[in-house]
């Protein structure tokens, strides 16, 4: 395996292990459209849909689908706290505030059964999504995009290098 290779699968599973299961630090907007929102989106309704199958087609007991959807549930609720933390870090303001988000709907469910509280989820989904974060250093680390623009610069470094050496050799 190529240094290079062994580079990039390193970082990419930093990045997932990170990304997806840890709230501290910032994350930019990009990031949280491109491996936040639309990912977890598309991996719930495929897993709904794949469920769903699994219980009517292939005659799936009950208390497996239950037991499956709320192992599932659990990893993706972690990772949506996760990102979301981050992304009000990058706002400058406390992760727990995601653990609200996330909470309130289900209470305003039970008050107001409906469309209510996934608007409520939806809007601030897309809320959080749209405001820039804190330009510079704040209170929660570095600034996310000026973080990502060293990252693929030592991206483009590396592969510039090692293009020079297969060129040289």
């Amino acid at each position: 395996m190529l240094p290079n290779q062994s580079f990039k699968r390193t970082f990419v599973a930093t990045f997932a292990t990170h990304f997806y299961f840890s709230p501290r630090g910032r994350t930019g907007r990009p990031l949280y459209w491109m491996f936040g929102v639309v990912p977890i989106s598309l991996a719930s309704i495929i897993l709904g849909f794949l469920l769903g199958f699994l219980t009517r087609v292939a005659r799936l007991p009950l208390e497996v689908f239950w037991l499956l959807f709320a192992v599932i549930g659990l990893f993706g609720l972690w990772s949506w706290i996760c990102i979301g933390s981050r992304r009000l870090h990058d706002l400058n303001q406390s992760g727990w505030w995601m653990l609200v988000a996330t909470v309130l709907p289900v209470g305003i469910y039970f008050v107001a059964p409906g469309p209510v509280s996934q608007l409520f989820s939806l809007v601030f989904t897309i809320v959080l999504g749209a405001i820039p974060g804190t330009v510079g250093t704040n209170a929660f680390g570095a600034d996310p995009n000026a973080k990502l623009a060293a990252v693929v610069a030592e991206l483009d470094v590396r592969s510039n290098t090692s293009l020079e050496r297969t060129r040289e050799g």
